[in-house]
């Protein structure tokens, strides 16, 4: 069995360090994408009625809504990645068959489970990451690591080693200093970070400076940064990946945009949906009266008068420069009312969304708070 979509916070027991050195990038994304972290050995591993309960001899650190990856168990139902369901400081629960033997036996353990991407390439303080999905347009993210306050970063629909590849997105023509901002100082200071993603696509949000409008452990975040597959409206599209990044290595306003329509955020793919050409910067489709996600200014009233409720609306994909909607970026979603709840929230019971459970994301400009919706349950596709 494995779950869906993962989500990872920086404050998770044994999640590494994003921070302002060389190769922290690289570690955390070796970390999330393919190796796991927090690995525990359990005491024992029973079920009753669906639900399996693991113990530990100390404490184990997962969380609610986390998603483990059990193995050694010689039953093989108890093996796998599950959503935790409930803690305490030393056992966890998830749901497996209800048919399993009542107690599981082998040397057994659990981890924080990754994404199940593959490195396809690597060389000193670089990597090459790519979804190990079948179904996915394989295209690779090259991460260069070299510098201790930003990682240079692009994607290429393939790749023969770390420094040769095809249809690269962006080109340099385009963005010479594409780059995920990591830290203000060079230092091992920890950053607050957040990451969510399935096999196919992830993103992230990372604080990188102590300013205002982004300090760590604040709802104030940078926008949204990732890589990996959208949902085409193209039958047949194989260069339906985006890769989203500031246009230099120094940004100086982190703004809410809270998508990916905002010169500090900006998004390519490999060629358009004719499936000729180059490089091409791609857009959202704003929803009235924001183009940003629950924005403070101008947004719909929270709660909504009529129901109570919260309004959350998919987030469409565009070539920029024209009326074409692409597809759909899966998992973040719109919120067109202002501020809707506190940051780190989560929520279900969503009109329209039966069964998800959505993490609330605040983002800031320094000015004007903001919020978007990722959901941590799944399928995303």
């Amino acid at each position: 069995m494995t779950a869906p979509v993962k989500n990872y916070l920086s404050t998770d027991t044994g999640a590494p360090t994003w921070n302002g050195t060389i190769g922290s990038t690289i570690a955390v994304l070796d970390a999330l994408l393919i190796n796991g972290f927090n690995e525990k050995t359990l005491s024992s591993l029973t079920q009753a009625d669906g639900v399996a309960t693991a113990t530990t001899a100390t404490a184990h650190g997962y969380r609610v809504n986390q998603v483990v990856e059990i193995a050694g168990a010689n039953e093989a139902g108890y093996n796998g990645q599950f959503t935790v369901m409930s803690v305490s400081t030393l056992a966890f629960t998830y749901a497996v068959d209800s048919g399993l033997a009542a107690t599981a036996t082998g040397t057994l353990t659990a981890k924080v489970a990754p994404l199940g991407w593959t490195k396809a390439f690597s060389g000193t303080n670089k990597a090459a990451y790519r979804s190990n999905n079948v179904a996915s347009t394989q295209c690779l993210l090259r991460v260069d690591d070299s510098n201790a306050l930003y990682s240079l970063v692009r994607g290429y629909k393939t790749m023969t080693d770390i420094d040769t590849g095809a249809d690269p997105f962006p080109t340099t023509a385009q963005q010479a200093n594409y780059a995920w901002k990591k830290s203000s100082t060079a230092d091992a200071t920890a950053r607050k970070w957040t990451l969510f993603g399935d096999d196919m696509l992830f993103m992230f949000a990372l604080a990188y400076s102590t300013a205002s409008g982004n300090t760590p452990g604040s709802s104030a975040w940078p926008p949204l940064f990732g890589f990996g597959d959208f949902i085409s409206y193209k039958p047949g599209d194989v260069f339906n990946c985006l890769i989203y990044a500031y246009a230099t290595t120094a940004p100086t306003n982190i703004y809410n945009d809270a998508g990916f329509n905002h010169t500090a955020n900006i998004p390519y793919c490999p060629r358009a949906f004719t499936q000729i050409g180059s490089a091409l910067r791609l857009s959202k489709l704003g929803i009235y009266p924001n183009a940003s996600s629950g924005l403070a200014s101008g947004g719909l009233s929270y709660p909504n008068p009529e129901d109570n409720g919260l309004l959350i609306w998919s987030r469409h994909v565009l070539q920029d420069s024209s009326s074409d909607v692409r597809g759909i970026q899966p998992g973040a979603y719109h919120l067109p009312q202002a501020v809707p709840m506190n940051d780190g929230d989560v929520v279900s019971d969503v009109e329209g969304y039966a069964g998800k459970q959505f993490f609330m994301l605040g983002c800031s400009n320094a000015a004007t708070e903001a919020r978007m919706a990722i959901d941590i349950t799944g399928p995303w596709r």
